[in-house]
């Protein structure tokens, strides 16, 4: 929609993602908002995703809070698409759509997607194991 970065309302629209819906611990994001974060319960790839691509395309790709939701993406999302045993850890155990029998297609497309927004040389990582 031809938002600016720079408009004060965008950075402080993301820095408002961060602080209310970002889980502290995994640093994934929640649909659940608690005082201190997302809530564990509400974490999901899709939104994790979409909150990856939002942050990169508003240039807080470098904010180490951003950082850490690349390596969640990497550490939880399922790529098996059902072919091995569903974990039954957090977050595996929440949310049987998100997580079932086989990976979510919509967890895996906006991963990409958010990816993809990656500039090439801002990739520090050769390759990821999927």
């Amino acid at each position: 929609m031809g938002a600016d970065a720079r408009d004060e309302r965008i950075q402080v629209a993301c820095e408002f993602m961060l602080e209310n819906a970002q889980h502290l611990t995994s640093r994934g994001f929640s649909q659940r908002g608690g005082r201190n974060g997302g809530l564990a319960s509400g974490v999901i790839p899709c939104l994790t995703g979409n909150m990856l691509w939002v942050l990169v395309r508003f240039d807080f790709l470098d904010d180490p809070r951003v950082q850490s939701v690349i390596d969640w993406i990497v550490k939880y999302q399922r790529f098996d698409d059902g072919e091995g045993k569903t974990p039954s850890s957090w977050p595996y155990g929440n949310w049987e759509i998100c997580w079932g029998r086989h990976t979510c297609h919509m967890g895996v497309v906006k991963a990409l997607k958010a990816f993809a927004e990656i500039p090439i040389e801002k990739n520090q990582r050769q390759s990821v194991k999927c």
